[in-house]
């Protein structure tokens, strides 16, 4: 598991040392949490299929209805609005810290959509080329020249921290493509992390974030996942929590990265 930089000197960010040791513990506390919670990959990627099947048949799981819906909504939310009422927040708290996209499912947990309220002419697909972005932007093309912004899940005040949530589940694949989607994951986070601040409007919450979390659930029978982490260089790493302020949520239910 990557180890929190206690010495400032290591850290290009302006940000409170103190404050941000809090944010590190704060978010490996939440990683441990989701990690107790989830089944080891093959008994998780079964469950999940399952709920998938499920959700099908009823007409209010909509969110449900696809994989990685299914994993956000049944091993994740719960767990975060659990974990935000045992470290001190009553349940109204909880419920206005916890953003997520699937929202209405989820009336006592969750307050509103994280989604952002202005539109943005960049998105957050790292493989665009100059061409790809060019077509989108020329006036006589067909589409929208402006995305919307949508992380899976926020957490906002009354929150000790503030993150956006970019939630993976990662189900096939060897070590070269969980490699990439790592990469891809990360980046997303950053782009997040990176646009500007937006007030609230009374459709859409505050833009304003501190962190960036990416987590992502390994169900794949050789945790390639978990081995492509293992893979990144230890400067990358650090750099992430230390020069980014993304904090790695990676776990296959039986241990986290």
């Amino acid at each position: 598991m990557l180890a929190w930089s206690a010495d400032p000197r290591e850290s290009s960010l302006s940000t409170d040392q103190s404050n941000k040791k809090q944010a590190w513990d704060f978010f490996r506390d939440l990683h441990e949490a989701l990690n107790d919670a989830a089944p080891p990959a093959a008994e998780g990627a079964e469950m999940l299929r399952s709920v998938v099947e499920a959700a099908r048949s009823e007409p209010d799981r909509g969110a449900w209805r696809f994989p990685e819906g299914a994993y956000i909504n049944t091993l994740v939310v719960p767990q975060i609005s659990d974990f935000l009422r045992g470290n001190g927040l009553t349940e109204a708290q909880a419920r206005d810290s916890l953003l997520s996209e699937s929202f209405r499912a989820w009336p006592k947990r969750c307050s509103q959509s994280p989604g952002r309220a202005g539109k943005y002419p960049f998105d957050k697909g790292l493989g665009n080329s100059s061409a790809k972005v060019l077509e989108r932007w020329v006036a006589d093309r067909p589409g929208r020249p402006l995305g919307g912004q949508f992380p899976d899940l926020a957490l906002k005040s009354p929150s000790p921290h503030t993150a956006l949530f970019e939630a993976k589940l990662f189900r096939k694949g060897r070590l070269r493509s969980a490699q990439t989607a790592l990469v891809n994951d990360f980046y997303q986070a950053f782009f997040y992390l990176g646009l500007t601040r937006l007030p609230a409007t009374p459709t859409h919450p505050e833009w304003n974030y501190d962190y960036a979390v990416l987590v992502a659930y390994d169900v794949t029978p050789d945790a390639a996942l978990m081995q492509a982490w293992d893979s990144f260089d230890p400067a990358i790493k650090r750099s992430l929590w230390d020069d980014a302020n993304i904090y790695p949520m990676i776990y296959d239910g039986t241990r986290v990265c």
